[in-house]
């Protein structure tokens, strides 16, 4: 079992949604310049499609609350 790092795992979660385009390493399975999915499972489906790097978000947007 991996162990959990909350800083380095935030770290890693912050490169890949916020600093496309700025690596200086190549990574495998992973568009030139753009750090790795920090998320295996969700790359694992998606590989290779630009619209596999928008991971869902757990936002919550009270106007649809209120609906129900």
């Amino acid at each position: 079992m991996e162990s959990f790092i909350p800083m380095s795992r935030m770290v890693d979660d912050w490169l890949f949604r916020f600093a496309r385009g700025l690596s200086e390493w190549a990574y495998p399975q992973t568009p030139d310049e753009n750090f790795p999915n920090p998320f295996p499972a969700a790359a694992a489906t998606v590989i290779g499609l630009e619209s596999s790097l928008a991971l869902p978000d757990n936002v919550v947007s009270l106007d649809e609350v209120r609906k129900l």
